[in-house]
């Protein structure tokens, strides 16, 4: 699980309890609704963003436990640390993308669905 939750009022998520929200959203819809053509090309275009987020997840992971290994005693200890702070701003932005991204093209399914 990540170690950054997100706080909404009194309820925390983390980035796989959004994707989960995602997906759980994608799947009501698909079962409850009968989409027209494109709508079933958008509920593909989710499905393919939701895999990539959670690629991005598991590289957040991936920075975290790279970050708990990193020896203090390592003889450039600071500028590594540096390094995986930048990487991880830059996945984290990337990551927030994604979600604005898919919430987007869920506000277009949601839509869709009402026609």
């Amino acid at each position: 699980m990540s170690r950054y939750p997100l706080y909404f009022g009194v309820i925390f998520m983390n980035y796989r309890d959004i994707y989960n929200s995602f997906l759980h959203d994608l799947e009501n819809i698909q079962r409850h609704y009968s989409l027209t053509e494109q709508g079933l090309k958008i509920s593909e275009e989710i499905k393919s963003k939701l895999e990539q987020y959670l690629r991005k997840i598991d590289e957040l992971n991936s920075l975290e436990k790279l970050k708990n290994n990193l020896d203090y005693y390592t003889v450039d200890y600071s500028a590594s640390f540096r390094k995986l702070r930048k990487r991880l701003i830059f996945k984290l932005g990337e990551l927030v993308n994604l979600g604005e991204e898919i919430e987007k093209i869920m506000y277009t399914l949601e839509r869709e669905k009402n026609k």
